[in-house]
């Protein structure tokens, strides 16, 4: 970072690259850092909320994926990660939900469509 005093979006970063490095508690101490500058960062909260489920903390995942979506509601991608720690969780009508939200803000995604008919099939709802 420069010799400026690092911004929320630096912070957000910095700390996307050191979680596709796979180093997530210096990923969350970014992330951490970003929300802390501005509350209103929904990519911070959703980014924080990916390292905590790769690190296996899957509650506090989806507390950030419900911060993420609590600050901007069209936050689509946050559903649908939410949807899969939910999923994790054995919580398979709250995925379904997750996963029908992410459908209305993004069709295009087969990835959606896809998990949500995996919690489907785990409901046993086979005709829908």
């Amino acid at each position: 970072m420069s010799s400026e005093q690092p911004t929320a979006f630096d912070y957000l970063t910095r700390g996307r690259l050191l979680l596709r490095q796979g180093l997530l508690d210096r990923a969350i101490e970014d992330f951490d850092a970003a929300v802390a500058l501005d509350d209103t960062l929904a990519a911070g909260y959703y980014c924080r909320g990916l390292a905590y489920r790769d690190g296996g903390d899957l509650d506090r995942a989806v507390q950030d994926f419900t911060t993420a979506v609590d600050v901007d509601p069209e936050y689509g991608v946050a559903f649908y990660a939410r949807g899969v720690v939910r999923r994790r969780l054995e919580q398979y009508e709250q995925a379904l939900v997750d996963y029908s939200l992410a459908i209305d803000m993004n069709q295009e995604d087969p990835d959606y469509y896809y998990a949500r008919g995996v919690a489907q099939i785990a409901l046993r709802h086979y005709d829908q």
